[in-house]
C-alpha cells in the first residue's frame, strides 16, 4: 500500500509531464499522457483509501473461513480418485456438494453434537488392548456415525488421530439410506510406554457433527 511519502515522491516525478515539460516534440507523447493519466487515476484510489485508513473507517474485507479438515495417509487413498477423495470429505464432515459455478467443492453446515457413552477397555495381552466406544449414537435426526478415530496419547484439547485410524468406517446398506459407510467403533492397540496414558476417541456424523471423550489406562 501506497504511503504519504510514497505518494509525494511519484507526484515530483510526474510533475514534468503535468506541465508538459520535458517531453518537447517527442514522438511518443500521447502514450506518455496515457500513462500519465492511468497513473494518476490509481494515485487517486491510493490518497482515497489512505484518507478513509487516517480516519479509522472500517473497510469491508471477505468473510473467509479456513476449516482444518485433517491429514490422510496416502496408503489408504493410492486406488481413490479425487472425486471418490472429495466425496468422502464432503461426506465425512457433512458438507453439501456444490452445484453452482466456482472451484468450492462442497459447503459445511454448522456442527451438531454426537454422543459417546464411554470407552471399553479390554487388554488383550502384556501392552495390547481393545477399546470400544459403547453407546456411540448421532443425535441428528436422519443423521448417522460416519467415521470413528482413536488418539492413544491425547493431551487434552488436542486431539491426534492415530494413523491407523484416520478413516475407520465400512460399507453398508438399507432402505433408507441406500449404500452408504457407517463408522467402525472398534480399536486395538499396542503400547510402547509404561504408565498412565489417556486414550481418546472422536466420532463424526453425516451431518458434520463431532464428539469426542477420552479415558485414563493404566498400562
Amino acid at each position: 500500500m501506497l504511503i504519504d511519502a510514497d505518494l509525494k515522491k511519484i507526484k515530483k516525478l510526474l510533475a514534468p509531464l503535468a506541465t508538459k515539460r520535458d517531453v518537447g516534440g517527442s514522438k511518443n507523447l500521447g502514450a506518455l499522457w496515457e500513462k500519465y493519466a492511468a497513473i494518476k487515476i490509481k494515485l487517486k484510489e491510493h490518497e482515497s483509501l489512505i484518507k478513509e485508513l487516517k480516519k479509522g473507517v472500517n473497510l469491508k474485507v471477505p468473510n473467509i473461513e479456513v476449516s482444518y479438515l485433517g491429514v490422510y495417509p496416502l496408503e489408504k487413498f493410492a486406488g481413490t480418485s479425487q472425486e471418490e477423495f472429495v466425496d468422502f470429505v464432503l461426506t465425512c464432515y457433512g458438507a453439501s456438494k456444490n452445484t453452482a459455478d466456482g472451484e468450492t467443492d462442497g459447503f459445511r453446515p454448522s456442527g451438531q453434537s454426537e454422543v459417546i457413552g464411554e470407552i471399553k477397555i479390554k487388554k488383550m495381552g502384556e501392552r495390547d488392548y481393545e477399546f470400544g466406544a459403547v453407546d456411540a449414537f448421532s443425535t441428528n435426526e436422519d443423521g448417522w456415525l460416519v467415521n470413528c478415530q482413536w488418539d492413544f496419547d491425547y493431551q487434552e484439547g488436542h486431539f491426534a488421530a492415530d494413523k491407523e485410524y484416520i478413516l475407520s468406517r465400512e460399507k453398508a446398506k438399507d432402505k433408507k439410506n441406500g449404500e452408504h459407510f457407517v463408522a467402525v467403533l472398534k480399536a486395538r492397540h499396542t503400547f510402547t510406554q509404561t504408565g498412565e496414558v489417556t486414550v481418546a476417541c472422536k466420532v463424526q456424523n453425516n451431518l458434520a457433527g463431532e464428539a469426542v471423550v477420552s479415558k485414563i489406562v493404566k498400562i
